[in-house]
């Protein structure tokens, strides 16, 4: 693929790593604090850099991160998108109202 070259060296510019503990724990120092939002992670299984183990990482991390796995590769929403695009309109139908997290605390209130 021609763009591969600039894909990488996009890559390479981003921020530092940060595990998943870190982003979905509210550990991140990026985060301000603790993260209560809910989280929908649709992963493909046979995905060779990350697959379903990572998924099933994630999944446990905390509750609110809701995992939707595919038989599909890293690419889901490319090979399946009708069914990415199911699970997010699911996930966001069963959305809590505005202003509210997972938890029921008020996101205004602060943790």
């Amino acid at each position: 693929d021609i763009g591969v070259v600039n894909v990488v060296v996009s890559i390479l510019k981003l921020l530092p790593k940060r595990t998943a503990e870190e982003l979905l724990n509210g550990n991140c120092p990026l985060c301000e604090g603790v993260w209560l939002r809910r989280v929908l992670v649709v992963q493909g299984i046979l995905d060779p850099l990350a697959g379903s183990k990572r998924a099933k990482k994630f999944a446990h991390l905390r509750d609110g991160i809701f995992l939707v796995p595919l038989k599909a590769g890293h690419c889901p929403h490319d090979e399946l998108p009708e069914q990415v695009a199911s699970a997010i309109s699911k996930w966001l139908k069963d959305l809590p109202p505005p202003g509210t997290c997972f938890t029921g605390i008020d996101e205004n209130e602060g943790p």
